[in-house]
């Protein structure tokens, strides 16, 4: 394999084994990478770029660690010239709706975001079951602008000063998301959030600290698009109006 690929490269430009790269199925991709320096770079950003869940393709949580462990850390025998596979993405889904957040996982994640600086898409979605724990802090060393923000995580303070400082975020989706700390801490600046344009907010029921979330974050951007749904069946036209109008 790697004889035929260094027959190859030389002989082909790049663009076009840039595109024979985005045919190979993705399983394929580990081993391609390690052929040659060029195979490398053109098959991480295929491999890396967009790490998103998908039926077809989806991973255990044991894959999910073991990325977050190549992501964060450096490759044995890399040489210096080949740039780390954390600097291709720019999409990731951390998938962990039905398992137990350890202190471990979460430290890992924590890293794992610090040193992702071309990351643009980021979905948390863990299990609701493990919101008491105060999750949010993993986001604490995450300073990389993004685009759009999906997360399970409760509206706390962690999550309200880490959204202050994303003044780049277009789309953010609060998922099951409950207001526990107290109501006078759940505030973002009227500077905050200056380009968010759609907002997502999926609950249980309607209380008065989903509405103080709403309120919080709806009031003073410039949001065109809000979907907001509860399971006990709320009338969602008269949430949306209560929480823009401050109650």
């Amino acid at each position: 394999m790697e004889a035929s690929m260094k027959r190859l490269t030389p002989l082909l430009p790049t663009e076009i084994f840039h595109l024979i790269i985005k045919f190979c199925p993705r399983n394929a991709l580990p081993s391609l990478i390690r052929s040659n320096s060029v195979a490398y770079i053109l098959g991480c950003k295929e491999l890396y770029r967009v790490v998103v869940e998908e039926p077809s393709q989806a991973l255990s949580a044991k894959q999910r660690i073991l990325l977050l462990k190549t992501l964060s850390t450096n490759p044995v025998g890399r040489p210096a010239f080949l740039p780390h596979p954390n600097g291709f993405v720019q999409s990731l889904d951390l998938y962990f709706p039905y398992n137990c957040m350890t202190a471990n996982l979460l430290r890992l994640i924590r890293r794992t975001l610090s040193i992702l600086p071309n990351l643009q898409w980021l979905q948390l979605n863990f299990s609701s079951y493990d919101n008491d724990s105060r999750s949010s802090w993993v986001l604490a060393d995450f300073t990389t602008p993004l685009v759009k923000f999906f997360t399970t995580f409760d509206f706390d303070p962690a999550l309200a000063r880490f959204l202050e400082a994303q003044s780049s975020l277009q789309v953010l989706s609060l998922q099951w998301c409950a207001g526990n700390a107290p109501m006078e801490t759940l505030t973002l600046s009227p500077s905050a959030l200056p380009h968010l344009e759609v907002f997502s907010y999926n609950g249980f029921w309607l209380t008065d600290e989903a509405l103080q979330v709403m309120r919080t974050v709806i009031t003073g951007r410039p949001v065109k698009d809000i979907d907001i749904c509860f399971i006990g069946g709320s009338n969602t036209y008269s949430i949306v109006a209560d929480a823009i109008a401050g109650g």
